[in-house]
């Protein structure tokens, strides 16, 4: 099977997107600076030194995740994500930029927002209308389904055009061959596309892993990586 040719960000210029680009992490400048005397948050399973930790930082400025309490905070960082908990954190985003979604504090945490995401057209059921909330998310699924909600709300021309015009003049992007995506299934390949084409595809050593299940860091780490370009 041909090789999946895909296009990543050297890591200088990650690098330098996340410094220069900071203020849309939250999509609201002024209150960045509001944040930056946002209490200190005792981390119980999460450390500075880890990969994922800046996107810890923007998901809770964005009240994606929450901890336990105002004083400790416990993230999980390495247990798999289902896919209720994901369209959770994907509707909490929503949120950020928009409107309410349904009636918090009324049914289980995620209840609200699969309803949200159903009218959307952003999941869908089996052939049974299971909506397997509580099934494993995988890599390619997380994918799928950011697609599926920046195109519902219209808000891909957006993302494309503040990534790219972030892009400073003559910045040369990288192409890399990633010698294990031949395996990414037919229905998610246009949307691994589209988001390779803008370089926030989530990888692993230069690798995608389409079939591997998402972490939870996994997922918050890509959620706040949209999110950065969502400012009009």
């Amino acid at each position: 099977m041909k090789k999946k040719l895909c296009r990543i960000v050297p890591l200088v210029l990650i690098t330098v997107l996340l410094l220069s680009n900071w203020a849309y992490a939250t999509g609201k400048p002024h209150e960045i600076r509001e944040s930056a005397q946002m209490p200190i948050v005792e981390f119980e399973d999460v450390s500075p030194d880890d990969r994922f930790y800046r996107s810890v930082l923007t998901g809770i400025r964005l009240g994606i995740i929450q901890g336990v309490s105002e004083e400790n905070f416990r993230f999980e960082p390495e247990r798999v994500i289902t896919r209720a908990e994901y369209i959770s954190m994907l509707g909490r985003m929503h949120e950020y930029f928009n409107e309410p979604i349904g009636t918090p504090r009324e049914g289980l945490f995620y209840e609200r927002y699969l309803v949200w995401a159903v009218e959307a057209g952003i999941i869908r059921g089996n052939e049974h209308g299971d909506l397997m909330s509580h099934e494993f998310l995988t890599r390619e699924q997380m994918i799928v389904i950011a697609n599926r909600h920046l195109a519902a709300f219209g808000l891909w021309r957006t993302v494309v055009s503040n990534f790219w015009s972030s892009i400073p003049v003559g910045m040369f992007l990288l192409d890399i061959t990633m010698h294990n995506d031949t395996d990414i299934s037919y229905w998610a390949q246009d949307s691994v596309d589209a988001f390779g084409s803008i370089h926030l595809l989530p990888v692993d050593n230069l690798y995608f892993r389409p079939q591997d299940i998402a972490t939870r860091a996994e997922a918050l780490s890509f959620i706040t990586s949209v999110s950065r370009w969502l400012i009009e």
